[in-house]
């Protein structure tokens, strides 16, 4: 077993009080409540998605009094609720974010060593009150008024979301991310709302690669042929949807656009027979590193951020935003995902507490029984000393070592699969 100072030195280093208090001196989110300072405020924040049913303020006050004995009124609350607030959220998100990733994130291995990181680039819908249809309009206007899109970069060697921006649906995915310096030996995963030849062009330019869906529409120039096209010569120069497939599989290098845009890049067709339906992909991975069916596997694990979006929508609720103010949405959008990596850290305490492998441990499992221990560990963070924090995190570990083991360890996800794949 883990050493019990070291256990409570390394809790007291998700979120130190000291910390939070600079923050929020920062972005000038005082203490103007003796009862609602910075650092309890924040963890009956992080706590609410697990424990409240709706994240009124009223069920806020009360959290707070269970957590900490005090007395607090609802408006003492909602007075918290400010642009400084959100500031405050924000910047203890992506500090924690830099904090703790080496702790709960995952060494790549096999093939997947040779990148930095693999990087899943997605958005997805949150639903939001009427009152802000003008800030955050939606895209069907006739069943919902007002909705936002959380475009979100999570990172699979970190194992959580690394960057995040908050805007209107309306808002293109394309154009919620630049491509910078940060892409460089990453490997992208995308979504066809980010499809777009000047993106994988600069990709390319920081040294960079990606995977991505081909749109349907897209009919290129064939400029070369490894396999799966009936008559390798006489395909060069057709168009793409001009080509008779033969086989399973086919590779294939095409130019598409034209003039400036134009761009050569691999194209992979992998023909399902359950389905009987096509799929198609373009990367600029090497055919000589990469096989065709082993970039049709790593896309696969795509799906990771569709796992996250589910966890977050499900188990700590980030899409229950009732409130009619911009900065309460965006309070509760940065405490869900603090959450999140709340429920992270504490699997990879439960693996190292247990002496078992993390793998062994299914984070939407933790985070569901993290749910019924979140009132126990709220009372001990902000009121009890480090004997009664220690006898409640060496509780909360035991329950998540014995209750969120993996039922089916013989059956390895996707991202296990090429973890143990050879490079």
């Amino acid at each position: 077993m883990a050493n019990r100072t070291r256990l409570v030195k390394r809790w007291k280093g998700f979120a130190p009080t000291g910390w939070l208090a600079r923050i929020a001196r920062d972005v000038e989110f005082g203490e103007r409540n003796r009862l609602l300072v910075p650092s309890r405020f924040f963890w009956v924040l992080v706590l609410a998605p697990l424990v409240l049913g709706e994240r009124t303020f009223a069920g806020l006050a009360r959290l707070f009094t269970a957590m900490t004995g005090l007395p607090v009124t609802d408006s003492a609350v909602q007075e918290r609720f400010s642009d400084a607030t959100a500031r405050f959220m924000r910047r203890a998100y992506e500090g924690i974010t830099r904090r703790i990733w080496y702790r709960v994130g995952t060494e790549l291995k096999g093939v997947l060593a040779r990148f930095k990181d693999l990087t899943l680039i997605d958005s997805t819908v949150l639903r939001l009150r009427e009152f802000l249809a003008k800030k955050f309009p939606a895209s069907r206007t006739n069943h919902t008024k007002a909705a936002a899109k959380m475009h979100t970069v999570m990172s699979l060697k970190k194992g959580q979301v690394e960057k995040m921006l908050v805007t209107a649906e309306t808002v293109n995915d394309s154009k919620a991310f630049e491509i910078g310096p940060w892409a460089e030996a990453r490997l992208l995963l995308f979504d066809l709302g980010y499809f777009s030849w000047a993106l994988f062009a600069r990709i390319g330019k920081e040294h960079g690669y990606f995977i991505s869906r081909l749109k349907s529409s897209c009919n290129g120039v064939v400029k070369e042929v490894r396999r799966g096209m009936r008559g390798p010569v006489g395909s060069i120069g057709l168009k793409l949807k001009e080509c008779i497939a033969q086989g399973p599989v086919s590779d294939l290098d095409v130019e598409y656009g034209q003039g400036k845009k134009r761009i050569i890049l691999r194209t992979i067709c992998i023909w399902d027979p359950h389905t009987r339906e096509e799929h198609w992909y373009v990367t600029n991975l090497s055919p000589k590193e990469f096989s065709a069916e082993e970039i049709a596997e790593l896309y696969r694990l795509r799906w990771q951020v569709e796992l996250l979006f589910k966890e977050l929508k499900s188990d700590v609720a980030i899409d229950d935003l009732r409130s009619k103010r911009e900065e309460v949405i965006l309070c509760h959008i940065y405490a869900a995902l603090i959450t999140l990596m709340l429920s992270r850290f504490l699997c990879a305490e439960a693996a190292r507490w247990a002496d078992i492998d993390i793998d062994n441990l299914v984070p939407r499992l933790v985070t569901k029984t993290l749910r019924c221990l979140a009132p126990l560990l709220g009372k001990a963070a902000v009121t009890q000393g480090p004997r009664g924090l220690e006898q409640v995190l060496e509780l909360i570990l035991e329950t998540i070592a014995i209750h969120a083991v993996e039922p089916n360890p013989g059956r390895p996800g996707a991202f296990r699969k090429q973890q143990k794949r050879r490079a």
